[in-house]
């Protein structure tokens, strides 16, 4: 069984894409930063890392320098996988050696899966960074596993959509905290403190 370090600092980003790995046959260990990615790097010795470049402790291109200066993972696929895409960081990336660089907000748990899937079946050989850029590539079994993806996307959605009418009820309660309130200054801090739950 292939193994994939997810470096990763968001709980559900990491969550979903744990899920995802595991359900296609893969051992998966997360590390929530940078440091702790480096240690679980050194005892899981992954065959390929996803990896996250903004993360405390140590960014992403900082693990990768120093994963790249160790012998024992000179080649080990890296992919970076980050909302970073378009920031001089992943050109930085590009340099402290990964092999490919992914956007999260252009791939799909299902097409990350067939990149690692792909890169792991070519020996992780680094892609050129224009090729790395595009939209990840179908892989072939994709078309023959429909339904697994979408039981996958389904499970996702449940918990957010049994959560939702609680959810709603407590905003409600709350704009209407905010609405019979009558001091001013009072309503400000109601309302700072209701946007500042919403936030991720």
């Amino acid at each position: 069984m292939k193994k994939i370090l997810i470096v990763e600092d968001d709980q559900i980003v990491a969550n979903i894409y744990c899920n995802k790995f595991s359900v296609e046959g893969y051992r998966v260990e997360v590390a929530h930063d940078g440091q702790a990615g480096l240690e679980s790097l050194r005892k899981f010795r992954p065959d390929a890392v996803v990896l996250d470049l903004m993360l405390p402790k140590m960014t992403g291109v900082e693990l990768m320098k120093k994963v790249r200066a160790e012998a024992d993972f000179e080649k080990l696929p890296i992919i970076v996988f980050s909302n970073t895409y378009l920031t001089n960081m992943v050109q930085d990336a590009w340099k402290a050696g990964a092999t490919k660089c992914l956007s999260k907000a252009n791939c799909s748990p299902k097409q990350l899966v067939e990149v690692v899937r792909d890169t792991l079946t070519a020996g992780g050989a680094p892609a050129a960074p224009e090729l790395s850029r595009a939209t990840a590539p179908a892989h072939p079994a994709a078309d023959r596993a429909p339904d697994a993806d979408a039981a996958f996307q389904a499970g996702l959605r449940k918990p957010f959509v049994d959560a939702l009418p609680a959810t709603l009820a407590a905003v409600r309660a709350q704009l209407q905290n905010i609405i019979k309130t009558e001091d001013q200054e009072e309503r400000l801090k109601i309302f700072m403190r209701f946007t500042a739950g919403c936030m991720p």
